[in-house]
């Protein structure tokens, strides 16, 4: 795959998500703009993780070469996050964005994952990575199924998420949230067809059209990505592969592009996994310098749409050092302790 055809397909929609990801921890005014991006982002990346899902290697394979490339690097920055916060954050800025829970708790939520038990104060997009290998480890079990099978296994894993999420049930490495989103990762397969699908912008119209009579009839309403119920489950599910469906026809035109946006799509969504583990700490110190520079308060700023874009220009530029740093020291070295076949 070319340079540019994987930014068309992989590396435009990576960065779209990562930068909704981070946009959308920072502007926390429940509008519907917010509730917009809050739609799509997470299941976006559940899908395009989906298809570099290969069925015919082992669960043994599988297990070495994600425990390198994802948990190797998620336990790297959980520690280093975590110490931050503990030793820095955490007193420094205590009451401000989650920060001030107890020191314990992300020792729990390091083995164990919920929406609701404040286990991720330190750095609460982590959750994501955990989730992800545990879908993909389902995935890896039923790897043999068919495809309608696959899907009836997504929707009863939705019921039994809701049931775990109603009752408090803490469930080991994001299992609850693998359960509600394994039906995302699932549906990968569809990328591939819409990337082959002719009169892109006919059918990208259509779309449009469907999703606005939706809208208008049903209201815009999107449910956090644990709701509560079927059919709050269903309504999410919905927006999210209808906004998904539009974003991998929208990313056709990226060919057109070229330059300096080629290179700064292709550059982000290379390297979303470090940036969907810093950003956290990064957009929080990012908010508060911004408050004393600006003379807001951060509520304010995070409630304002141009100081919350402002906000997320900073904190990518902020991390693009950090990114270098890594990728050059850093990342080499966690590859040393890489586990074997």
């Amino acid at each position: 795959m070319n340079a540019i055809k994987r930014l068309e397909y992989i590396d435009f929609l990576k960065a779209v998500g990562i930068l909704a990801v981070i946009w959308g921890h920072i502007y926390t005014k429940n509008d519907t703009i917010y509730q917009f991006v809050y739609s799509f982002h997470v299941p976006l990346f559940f899908v395009l993780s989906g298809v570099f899902f290969n069925p015919n290697q082992t669960l043994k394979e599988f297990l070495a070469k994600r425990i390198n490339k994802l948990i190797i690097p998620y336990l790297f920055f959980y520690l280093i996050t975590y110490f931050y916060w503990v030793f820095i954050e955490r007193e420094l800025r205590a009451g401000a964005g989650g920060v001030n829970a107890e020191w314990w708790r992300p020792i729990i939520g390091l083995f164990y994952e919920s929406p609701y038990w404040d286990l991720f104060a330190h750095n609460n997009p982590l959750w994501f990575i955990p989730t992800l290998f545990s879908i993909e480890i389902l995935s890896c079990i039923f790897r043999k199924c068919t495809f309608y099978t696959r899907i009836l296994i997504g929707l009863i894993g939705i019921i039994v998420s809701i049931i775990c999420a109603s009752y408090s049930i803490l469930l080991p490495f994001g299992l609850i949230s693998a359960f509600y989103c394994y039906l995302f990762y699932s549906l990968a397969g569809w990328v591939k067809y819409v990337n082959n699908m002719p009169h892109k912008p006919c059918v990208l119209l259509v779309m449009v059209i469907v999703y606005g009579i939706y809208i208008y009839k049903f209201g815009y309403t999107p449910s956090p990505i644990f709701g509560p119920s079927i059919n709050a489950a269903f309504t999410y599910y919905i927006i999210a592969l209808c906004t998904i469906f539009s974003l991998i026809l929208l990313a056709q035109s990226i060919r057109k592009w070229g330059g300096i946006w080629l290179t700064f799509f292709s550059y982000i969504g290379r390297n979303t996994l470090i940036i969907l583990c810093l950003h956290d700490p990064v957009k929080r110190a990012v908010i508060f310098m911004y408050s004393k520079i600006s003379n807001q308060t951060m509520t304010d700023i995070r409630h304002d749409l141009v100081d919350s874009l402002i906000c997320l220009i900073i904190t990518v530029m902020v991390l693009y050092p950090i990114i270098q740093l890594y990728n050059k020291y850093m990342k080499p070295r966690l590859a040393q302790i890489a586990v074997k076949h």
